[in-house]
């Protein structure tokens, strides 16, 4: 609608008013003359007039001012080829309220931009613009990959300007007015958004604007959120709320700001200064002009996913007017009338999200944003099962589609056919009874639902009947212990977190009396506790343990594992339930070992007679060593469970029947750790879980029904920060695996990094701007952890390639492989500053722990650095000493990172680094290891010479995975996102 047909309504509105009530019907009759439209705008808000919340009289008497003012002003004129700054204008990508958006290029990083030009009556009034500008910097520090990332607001030859990321795709709005979209991809969206409302609220911005067309969809169907906390700025617009009794003052609650990159694009926008444009995503504390908070978002992400689901809004109208009462007044109709095929978790997240009440909403967006990734799995699994059911089963699921359109027609039919199917059965049920053992029935698709949204889960355990689970949650290495009623979900703290404490192997009595769980503060040894259920003083039972505990079916004994004589030895061993007693029942001798470590659970069988435990040999021939062993324990015999190999295996359970064991194991190198069902005695391996999840940590109910497990999921990006400087870091990538498995910097400043897409690990580089991306290995595995040679020629990195893990080298752009290493196994590559040596870890033989080699780039023999343990080694800039991460009990501390000359001996200094420190490396200058504590999101530093460790970035959130130094020592690339783990229940799995 144009101003002057604006003008005209508001105009004919005022007259209408200055009449009597009683007449106004008729003047405005005639004063329409047969304009309909005219007629109907007018009487919507002379409706809304008459409410008690009444929306229109500022915004009117504004809205005559603004159109004044605004008409004055030039038409816009194209910027297309000039520069602004540093940024050269290509070409215009629209025109919104707010003013111009271009494509444009960063001319000091060479990437494209997009430029959004404020226009002249925004930006006329001082204390809006400087509103704009503290706001705007708060919303650029929002680190999250699905929101629009802000690089800068700036002003150049007059004209004030906002630059942010330029996304290629398409607005919702776009996508919903294409096709209809699934209920999974709807999910999906939504999660997407969620996450990124809940990371923005978290850091105390409200959007207040949450629609289609401020989300926008990548061809590779990652969502960003666009416009975060800018609606509010630009003052009376289309969309305002605000009513004549609030002022500015009271947190805006206008929503009209257009994303950067669909001004153009919002079919729904016309021009500023009344209660229109988006209303119909409004909460009901919107159209009252109340006070917003984030439950505001959670409401207007609830319509725009109806909407996704429905093909319609859920508060409609003929006129704006009539949508603001119906979201005040009326409830929306039910999901399931227009989405039958939605869920019945979907349906009851929409239905609470959008209670007008705020109170009875979701409290929190992060809590909407659980409950959508559990309808998220039901609506998955729901998939696979009528694939399944599709494409060979003989269930009825696959009949359900259809049903109803057809079965009034299908009455007769099936009354005809009941005597025929009363004459069959007896000769059915004899065929069934016959056939069966030939053709056995598919297993049953299990179901897995999250039972806990805390985010922060390490180690879960289940009573027998069901109905307490015990959890330790928290930082790492500041967890507490909880126990939760299942039925009620209300949890109890049973031991208070402590910091540098860490609890594994969590574990009930068969009475469900005491909690048994293994820790240690730091360093040292691994004890194990128990403390009663619902709280009590804990008690060391046992010292030196490397497993969590299993019972034995009386209830009297345990088993645990113990690691002997530096690691070449393995042990089972059996104890009462007070540690006393102990007696060795199995031992293994390097290269074969039984696989013990703090995640490990063993399990005694229902026979009471052996014990199930991972096992391997460490000079198998390629990567799959692991196997689960029954070990007797009457003479410690051992026979293999199934003829299975893993590259990975942690817990296993036995089923209360001894029908088989359920286990979480990896059976490629590149896959996740999942959760699998092994059958017994037949030994047939099964996937109960199949997704890009890892799972960890294992519990089952005593009747084998429900099953516990540890659910979770990494976000990683790279990032770039100049002088390791937090404040000016910046997001390069906007995947989901980014930099997670390796980073590394070229000589030109490039980085090269790891990165898992389509489930494959490989190597990529790009600018350090993120432009120019490119693949260099394409290997249907595992390329990771790659070091860039200090001239540029060579990427070396390791492969599964060969079979086992070993060192590769290939041209910097990733042509001409060469086999570097052909040991059992090689890890964690890293180029000598002078170029000539490759420093890596690998098995030694008759060893089962890992030592520090270093290999001729050029190709050779591996030389031992250190016969000592050793990982990562590292080597200092002026090649005079190696570091490497190293235990030693007898050491003090007996844990951290160990300094030694570059020949590899002796220790000269232990430094005490966390002893969860996976990626550490030399600073610079040289005169300190920098490293990741992973009780923080940032990277540390601490003093060869043994001082006190000073903290290099200042990151409020989120994890640091991996970080690498350009050659220069200018720029600090990281590897940055969020590990999120919590209680998974699965059941209907047997």
């Amino acid at each position: 609608m144009t101003p002057e047909r604006w003008r005209q309504v508001y105009e004919l509105f005022e007259a209408t008013l200055r009449r009597a009530p009683e007449e106004r019907a008729a003047y405005l009759e005639a004063a329409c003359d047969g304009d309909a439209e005219l007629r109907s705008e007018v009487l919507s808000l002379l409706e809304a007039h008459d409410q008690p919340d009444n929306l229109i009289d500022e915004s009117l008497s504004k809205l005559a001012a603004q159109m004044s003012e605004d008409d004055d002003e030039p038409p816009p004129l194209s910027l297309a080829g000039r520069t602004l700054g540093f940024y050269r204008v290509a070409r215009e990508l629209g025109r919104g309220g707010m003013g111009e958006v271009y494509l444009a290029r960063d001319t000091r990083l060479d990437r494209p931009v997009a430029l959004k030009l404020l226009s002249a009556s925004f930006t006329r009034d001082p204390d809006r613009v400087n509103r704009f500008r503290r706001e705007a910097r708060a919303v650029s520090l929002l680190n999250h990959p699905n929101i629009l990332t802000v690089y800068e607001v700036g002003e150049s030859e007059g004209f004030q300007f906002i630059v942010t990321e330029h996304v290629e795709g398409r607005t919702l709005r776009e996508a919903m007015s294409r096709e209809r979209l699934t209920p999974a991809r709807a999910l999906d969206i939504a999660a997407q958004a969620a996450s990124a409302l809940a990371a923005a609220h978290e850091a105390g911005i409200i959007h207040r604007d949450v629609k289609p067309e401020n989300l926008m969809i990548r061809p590779d169907g990652y969502v960003k959120v666009l416009d975060f906390g800018l609606a509010k700025l630009t003052g009376l617009r289309i969309e305002e709320t605000r009513p004549a009794s609030t002022s500015a003052s009271d947190d805006e609650t206008s929503l009209g700001s257009q994303n950067p990159q669909s001004a153009i694009r919002n079919p729904q926008s016309t021009m500023p200064g009344l209660v229109m444009g988006t209303v119909s995503y409004m909460s009901p504390e919107q159209a009252r002009g109340q006070k917003v908070d984030a439950r505001t978002d959670v409401w207007s992400l609830a319509v725009v996913l109806y909407e996704l689901l429905a093909g319609r809004a859920p508060f409609e109208g003929e006129t704006r007017s009539d949508v603001l009462v119906s979201i005040l007044t009326k409830e929306p109709e039910p999901l399931a009338a227009h989405a039958p095929n939605a869920p019945e978790e979907l349906r009851r997240v929409v239905s609470k999200a959008l209670c007008k009440e705020r109170e009875e909403r979701y409290p929190s967006m992060r809590e909407m944003l659980a409950d959508l990734r559990e309808a998220r799995e039901e609506v998955a699994f729901r998939s696979r099962q009528e694939l399944h059911l599709s494409t060979g089963g003989t269930g009825h699921a696959g009949v359900a589609e259809g049903r109803t359109g057809r079965r009034r027609s299908r009455m007769l039919v099936w009354a005809a056919l009941s005597v025929v199917v009363a004459s069959a059965l007896a000769f059915g049920a004899y065929e069934y009874i016959r056939s069966r053992r030939a053709s056995p029935l598919p297993p049953p698709t299990p179901k897995l639902e999250r039972i806990t949204a805390h985010g922060k889960i390490w180690g879960v355990a289940i009573t027998r009947d069901g109905k307490h689970i015990a959890y330790a949650a928290g930082p790492e290495r500041q967890q507490g212990l909880w126990v939760m009623q299942a039925g009620t979900g209300s949890s109890v703290q049973i031991v208070p977190p402590a910091e540098g404490v860490a609890y594994w192997g969590l574990t009930f009595s068969p009475e469900a009396d005491y909690v048994y769980y293994v820790r240690n503060e730091g360093a040292g040894l691994w004890e194990l506790y128990r403390v009663p259920t619902f709280g009590g003083t804990p008690k060391r039972l046992v010292v030196n343990i490397d497993s969590a505990v299993a019972f034995s079916p009386d209830g009297r004994q345990m088993a645990f594992g113990r690691i002997a004589q530096g690691n070449e030895i393995t042990q089972l061993v059996v104890a009462n339930t007070d540690g006393t007693g102990e007696r060795v029942v199995a031992t293994r001798k390097t290269p074969d070992f039984f696989n013990l470590q703090l995640v490990v659970k063993i399990a005694w069988s229902p026979d009471g007679e052996t014990i199930a435990c991972p096992a391997g040999n460490s000079e198998a021939t390629d990567a799959y060593i692991f196997e689960v062993v029954a070990v007797s324990l009457k003479d410690g015999t051992e026979r293999p469970l199934t003829r299975r190999k893993w590259t990975a295996l942690q817990q296993v359970a036995w089923l209360s029947d001894g029908s088989g064991l359920v286990m979480i194991a990896r059976d490629e190198p590149s896959a996740h750790l999942q959760v699998w069902h092994v059958s017994y005695p037949e030994g047939d391996a099964r996937r109960l879980t199949d997704d890009f999840n890892h799972y960890n940590d294992l519990t089952v109910t005593a009747d084998s029904r429900s099953l516990l497990t540890i659910q979770t999921d990494w976000l990683s990006n790279v990032w770039v920060a100049p002088e390791a400087d937090a404040a000016r870091a910046r997001r390069i990538t906007d995947g989901r695996n980014e930099g997670f498995h390796g980073l590394s910097w070229t000589p030109d400043g490039r980085v090269v990094f790891g990165s898992r897409v389509g489930g494959n690990v490989d190597i990529w580089v790009m600018d350090a701007d993120g432009g120019n991306r490119r693949r260099l290995t394409d290997y249907a595995d595992w390329d990771a952890h790659p070091s860039v040679s200090p001239d540029g020629r060579y990427i070396v990195f390791e492969s599964r390639r060969a079979g086992g893990w070993n060192i590769w080298r290939m041209d910097a752009d990733g042509g001409n492989p060469v086999q570097l290493t052909r040991g059992l196994f090689g890890f964690d590559p890293q180029c000598s500053p002078d170029g000539r040596w490759v420093y890596y870890s690998a098995i030694t033989p008759g060893k089962n722990y890992r030592t520090a080699w270093k290999v001729p780039v050029e190709g050779g023999e591996p030389v031992q650095v250190s016969d000592k343990q050793g990982l990562r080694p590292s080597v200092s800039p002026d090649q005079k000493w190696v570091a490497y991460q190293h235990s030693d009990l007898r050491a003090n501390p007996p844990h951290g990172v160990a300094v030694a000359p570059v020949e590899g001996v002796p220790i000269v200094r232990m430094l005490a680094i966390p002893h969860e420190t996976r990626i550490f490396g030399w600073t610079p200058d040289g005169r300190a290891l920098a490293y990741i504590d992973p009780r923080s999101p940032n990277v540390w530093a601490v003093p060869t010479d043994g001082g006190k460790p000073r903290q290099l970035t200042d990151f409020k959130s989120d994890q640091t995975f991996w970080f690498a130094w350009s050659r220069d020592g200018k720029r600090l690339a990281l590897a940055r996102g969020t590990r999120t783990s919590d209680v998974a229940l699965i059941t209907n799995f047997r």
